[in-house]
C-alpha cells in the first residue's frame, strides 16, 4: 500500500491518519495516529485465537498478537524457560475446549456463535494448544504458569503481555 522499498516511521507518518479520515463520518474534522518502534530482547511467541464472550472484534475466530513473556522460578530470571515456552507457543492457535466440535488425527474444528456471527475454523492439531478456560491475557498466563510450574516444580511466575500496555501476571505453586 505505501510505495516505499522499506516501511519506516518516516515513511509511514500521515499515512493513518489520511487513510482514516476517509472512512470516518464527515463530523470528525481530525484524527492523531502515534506510531513508535518497539524493539524487545525478550522472548515472544505469535498466536491466534478468538474470544466469543468479547464485545468487539476479537470475537473473530481468527486474529492474532505477538506478545512478551517473562518468567520468574523460584522469584529469580529465568530465560531458558521464557525461551523455551515462547517456542512451545509460537505460531500456534490457543483453543478453548469448550469450542471444539470435532477432531481427527490430523485436524481440530473450533467453532461458536458470538454476537458478529458464527465462525468456524479447521486448523492442524500440531499447530494447537487446548486451553480449559477462555483464550484471555490473564487465563493464557495462568495456562503458562500451571504449564511451567508442572515441568519445573516450585513456585513460578509469568508475566504474559498482548499489545500496548495489556497484560496479566499469574503465580502457579
Amino acid at each position: 500500500m505505501l510505495d516505499c522499498e522499506r516501511i519506516s516511521n518516516a515513511e509511514l507518518a500521515g499515512y493513518p491518519e489520511a487513510y482514516l479520515l476517509g472512512a470516518v463520518p464527515e463530523n470528525v474534522t481530525a484524527i492523531d495516529v502515534t506510531l513508535r518502534h518497539e524493539t524487545t530482547q525478550q522472548p515472544y511467541y505469535h498466536y491466534v485465537h478468538g474470544l466469543k464472550k468479547h464485545d468487539g472484534n476479537c470475537q473473530r475466530i481468527a486474529h492474532g498478537h505477538r506478545s512478551k513473556i517473562h518468567i520468574l522460578h523460584h522469584g529469580q530470571e529465568a530465560p531458558a524457560l521464557e525461551e523455551e515456552t515462547a517456542k512451545w507457543l509460537n505460531y500456534t492457535y490457543l483453543v478453548s475446549a469448550e469450542d471444539i466440535t470435532e477432531e481427527t488425527p490430523d485436524h481440530v474444528v473450533t467453532g461458536y456463535t458470538a454476537p458478529q456471527g458464527t465462525f468456524q475454523l479447521q486448523i492442524p492439531k500440531r499447530a494447537v494448544r487446548v486451553m480449559q478456560t477462555d483464550s484471555t491475557v490473564e487465563c493464557i498466563a495462568q495456562f503458562l504458569a500451571e504449564r511451567v510450574q508442572a515441568q519445573h516444580s516450585g513456585e513460578v511466575q509469568v508475566r504474559a503481555y498482548e499489545g500496548v500496555q495489556k497484560g496479566a501476571i499469574c503465580t502457579a505453586r
